[in-house]
């Protein structure tokens, strides 16, 4: 071991005791050592500064640093500021450590302060948007992300959107909904954006963007006041539909439209579609997501999972095809890479405004004849101005108003009950209906039989202005 050094060391001296083994005391700073070891391998020496503190409370051996990194004057000067620390009573390691604390706690401070400057309305709507999605949080994940995603482009973004979501005020959520667009928008609309808006916070919340405590900036009463003082009070406007009269006429033009298109080589199938969404009293979405697995040729049903339904509560929904419903889908062929019934002409699925197109295209020609387009003309008048007619009104609505003038037979020939009439009609449009006594007397309480004849009936109805029906849909096996 080296010989103990009490008098002070100079530089040249620990350039030579760095390659000596031990411990080498300096006599100018008390408890000073410079520690000399092997390394692992045995091959070098590695140096280090060492302060051994012994004091009535304090007893204490601190690393200075490396040696030749920190001078025999540095590691003398970090000495001294040591003991001046112990001499004011405070103890060098706990300093040090709280020193590191708050260090620390700077950083981290730093950090959310940068992450929450960065993380803007527009990212946070992005990362709600793609979480939804993931999560499939609406039925028609994709269409329902393109509204909000349209939404929020249009009246949220050019005034929130670059701010980050913990320094948005409620009096700048007021700005988007007295902003001249917003403002324009039907309630529904308006409602609609605020929910946009509510999700987007929430999910901010639950992903700790904004803290959990935190009220909703939607549920801060200015924003609440606003809003009832903003809430345009106008009449909802029911889907425009044709009177049952106007039916068979209907038909027969968009029967027409789908020979023309087939005799021509051209097939329609959006004409097809809004065929079969009348025939079958159903929603836009079902009809477009047909597939040809939920069909029973034999059964003669199509059957709409539950999850698929805008009531899922409801259940799966049974739907009684008629004849002329079969040979409808029997025109059509199968795609080998598609599940679903009607495919446009890239090979994918129909979009949400082809069944539209079909009929802006019917009114245009019936302009272009001379004759008057088709319109609800009910509301026309009590609005005043011209209705047009939608797929959902004349499928469901215009099905609705027949059935509550007409009369049905069952199939032993009596008068079908108006009860049960009434119910089986509901249940063709997945209405739900209450069940009791009168529901036992029927086919399994589901009133199966009468409503297949509710729709067999309504189908022939349809195509009642049709002289030979043989020509337009051909019976195919």
């Amino acid at each position: 071991m080296a010989k103990k050094v009490c008098r002070p060391l100079t530089a040249k001296e620990v350039t030579k005791l760095a390659t000596k083994e031990g411990k080498h005391t300096d006599g100018q700073v008390t408890g000073l050592m410079l520690i000399v070891k092997k390394s692992k391998d045995g091959k070098r020496h590695n140096a280090s500064w060492q302060l051994r503190v012994q004091t009535r409370d304090i007893t204490r051996t601190m690393g200075l640093g490396s040696y030749p990194r920190t001078s025999l004057e540095q590691a003398r000067n970090k000495a001294r500021a040591t003991w001046d620390l112990i001499v004011q009573g405070i103890d060098p390691v706990e300093e040090k450590r709280a020193r590191i604390a708050e260090k620390v706690q700077k950083a981290v401070q730093k950090n959310e302060e940068e992450k929450a400057q960065s993380n803007t309305l527009d990212k946070v709507f992005a990362e709600f948007l793609q979480d939804a999605i993931n999560r499939r949080v609406w039925k028609n994940t994709i269409q329902a992300a393109n509204k909000r995603y349209s939404q929020y482009h249009t009246y949220i973004k050019p005034i929130l959107g670059q701010y980050p979501v913990t320094e948005i005020k409620s009096s700048q959520i007021c700005q988007v909904f007295s902003s001249v667009g917003v403002m324009r928008l039907a309630s529904g609309t308006q409602k609609k954006i605020r929910e946009v808006l509510r999700a987007t916070f929430t999910y901010a919340q639950r992903v700790g963007y904004i803290p959990e405590e935190n009220i909703n900036p939607m549920d801060s009463v200015l924003v609440k006041d606003q809003q009832k003082q903003t809430t345009p009070k106008i009449r909802k406007a029911n889907h425009g539909a044709l009177s049952p009269e106007q039916i068979p006429e209907f038909i027969k033009e968009l029967v027409e439209l789908i020979h023309v298109g087939e005799k021509t080589g051209h097939p329609s199938r959006s004409a097809q579609a809004l065929l079969f969404a009348v025939l079958t009293n159903s929603r836009l979405s079902n009809v477009l997501n047909c597939s040809w697995h939920q069909i029973d040729f034999m059964d003669k049903t199509w059957t709409i999972p539950a999850e698929e339904m805008k009531e899922s509560l409801n259940g799966s929904h049974v739907v009684m095809l008629s004849e002329e419903s079969l040979r409808l889908l029997r025109m059509i062929p199968r795609y080998p890479n598609s599940q679903f019934v009607f495919i446009g002409n890239r090979g994918d699925k129909l979009s949400l405004n082809a069944l539209r197109s079909v009929i802006i295209k019917m009114n245009s020609r019936r302009i272009a004849q001379g004759k008057q387009p088709y319109q609800d003309k009910e509301q026309s008048k009590a609005q005043g101005k011209f209705i047009g007619i939608t797929q959902h009104g004349i499928s469901r609505a215009s099905f609705r108003s027949w059935t509550a003038v007409h009369s049905f037979t069952n199939a032993d020939g009596t008068p079908m009950d108006g009860e049960a009439k009434y119910k089986a009609a509901e249940l063709n449009l997945h209405h739900l209906v209450a069940t009791d006594d009168v529901a036992s007397a029927y086919q399994r309480g589901n009133f199966f039989e009468q409503r297949r004849i509710i729709s067999n009936d309504w189908s022939k109805y349809c195509f009642s202005a049709i002289d030979d029906l043989d020509q337009y849909l051909p019976t195919i096996e």
